[in-house]
């Protein structure tokens, strides 16, 4: 039984490192099943609802915590605590002897300096990297880091961190910070993300929190569903992010290079509402949780535990449910395939499915088109089309392609390019083409290398939106949007920009331009004619045959 878990971590034999923050005791719970307490200490009185809190080294039998919030576990087997009361970091040896690693129990503060004679002031999150750094999530004294020297620095993001996650890839290290305002992710190349909590009512309503680095950028993702109250968070390759949310008693799913969020599991709830609250196992959305805390991620990415603080339990999400970002089953190709498929990855936003049945997305039309077209059936091959959903932007494609490189199952990738890739709304990048297309082309030109070591070939296809094709169909064109006109005609300054984007990263370009010009002579039927700015059945239709078209005068599948 537990107290109040509120933390955990896997360690490297795929155990769950588990803070019992009202317990004050450190806990595993083995792949097996079985529990065991590591360290801590202190009978539970009669009556309390909590033991209570002490400080004490040596063996961990007799060591004692006080109100430890977090955990990490280092490579060589060190557990690290975030012990708060006791206002310094706690480390147990693989033998589970307790010591001080960093601060002291005598004195809170935000010193920096040699471990020894820093001060902390109720740590809360911890994370570890490669590395040998320890970051630290103090909510009074900042975010800290302990590099394997000894050596406490600050590190300035955020307002009152209370955790910390990192995610190391080739490119370098990313790191979350949950603080006050929402998720910072700070990334290697410089690059400042927000996602902002709704929830606070003390941040500002608009532009980055007063903490934030300049330049950072609002990633907003509150159309879907607010940040909430994230205590921690775990994050797969690729920015995939999984965080508790304790007010509104669910698990929550974002990836900021989508602005998107959603509920994961448990009643989906704009706020603390508490009606969600409560404990069931189950399907994720029938699934209930009670006050959530902690999040960790299994070393093969299908697991994600959950620390319910309120109900006194671990909890396993197995990521088996239909969700086209929070698992690999949306990249992962599903079902039998036949030996003779050629397979096509189409990575797109939400123009290709968006009011679509399925069957007349751009997707299931491209690889109808195909089929109908015979190419490939020459060539003794059958197509084979999957679509990932999502990519508003391009910032997520070189980990997209390495996911598909790593699979080694597809045989031509293509990207979908429009001005709403470019992150600016269509007057700037006209006026200042300049300001994004080395952006893009650097995007495209690191995929292609990822893809074209795997032996994938690569493509991109630009096309208009439908507010630059025809804004008498567009509503919000009543909105005055500048420089759209009235009539028919495709807004053709983007088509040049967008070309020389892709033609100078040195990747194959698939030009649908020459098609919805033919139409727009030609009309057959609306492009747009919805409630926003995305395709109609029709203007899917001519998207599909338009790239098939593309895909077929490439030839692909003639290359050895």
């Amino acid at each position: 039984s537990f107290l109040m878990p509120v933390a955990v971590a896997y360690d490297r034999d795929g155990s769950l490192v588990v803070a019992d923050a009202a317990a004050q005791r450190i806990r595993r719970v083995r792949p097996d099943g079985r529990v065991e307490t590591i360290a801590g200490s202190g009978a539970l009185e009669k009556g309390a609802l909590a033991v209570r809190g002490g400080f004490a080294d040596g063996p961990g039998a007799t060591a004692r915590f006080n109100w430890p919030r977090g955990v990490a576990v280092a490579r060589n087997g060190t557990i690290y605590v975030a012990d708060t009361g006791n206002h310094c970091i706690r480390a147990i040896a693989p033998g589970g002897r307790v010591s001080v690693y960093a601060g002291s129990p005598a004195r809170a503060g935000g010193e920096a300096g040699p471990r020894e004679r820093a001060t902390f002031s109720a740590p809360a999150g911890l994370a570890g990297d490669a590395a040998g750094n320890l970051y630290v999530a103090d909510p009074k004294a900042g975010l800290r880091k302990i590099d394997p020297a000894g050596n406490v620095s600050a590190i300035a993001l955020g307002r009152a961190p209370t955790g910390v996650t990192v995610l190391e890839q080739s490119d370098g290290l990313t790191l979350f910070v949950v603080d006050a305002d929402g998720i910072l992710i700070a990334y290697p190349d410089g690059r400042r993300w927000r996602m902002r909590s709704l929830n606070d009512a003390a941040a500002p309503a608009a532009g980055p929190a007063s903490a934030d680095p300049p330049g950072t950028v609002e990633r907003d993702i509150a159309m879907q569903a607010p940040v909430g109250y994230a205590r921690s968070l775990t994050v797969l390759a690729g920015d995939h992010m999984f965080y508790a949310d304790p007010r509104a008693s669910t698990v929550r799913y974002a990836f900021p290079g989508y602005a998107f969020a959603e509920t994961l599991a448990g009643m989906a709830a704009e706020d603390a509402s508490g009606e969600g609250a409560g404990y069931r196992d189950g399907a994720a959305r029938d699934a209930r949780f009670d006050a959530p805390t902690g999040t960790a991620a299994s070393a093969d990415g299908t697991t994600i535990a959950v620390a319910v603080a309120c109900v006194r339990r671990i909890r396993l999400i197995k990521l088996d449910v239909t969700h086209d970002l929070a698992q690999k089953s949306s990249i992962v190709p599903e079902g039998d395939v036949p030996d003779d498929a050629y397979r096509i990855v189409y990575l797109a936003p939400s123009w290709s499915w968006y009011d679509s049945t399925g069957s007349d997305s751009v997707s299931a039309q491209l690889e109808n088109q195909l089929r109908a077209d015979g190419a490939l059936a020459r060539a003794k091959l059958v197509p084979a089309v999957r679509f990932i959903n999502g990519l508003a932007t391009l910032d997520p494609l070189e980990s997209l392609a390495r996911t598909v490189a790593d699979l080694s199952v597809d045989k031509l990738v293509i990207v979908d390019l429009t001005q709403n890739s470019v992150e600016t709304d269509l007057k700037k990048a006209l006026d200042d083409p300049a300001a994004w297309q080395s952006k893009v082309t650097a995007h495209l030109r690191a995929a292609n290398a990822i893809l074209s070591a795997a032996h994938i070939r690569f493509a991109v296809d630009i096309h208009p939106l439908p507010m630059e094709y025809s804004a008498n169909e567009y509503p919000a064109s009543r909105n005055g949007l500048p420089g759209l006109g009235t009539g028919r005609i495709p807004e053709l300054r983007m088509a040049p920009l967008l070309r020389q984007a892709v033609l100078a990263a040195g990747v194959e370009l698939i030009d649908t331009y020459p098609e919805f010009v033919a139409e727009a002579h030609q009309p057959a039927g609306p492009v747009s004619a919805m409630v926003d700015s995305h395709y109609s059945v029709h203007g899917r239709m001519i998207l599909a045959r338009a790239i098939a078209h593309g895909i077929e005068r490439l030839a692909p599948w003639s290359s050895p």
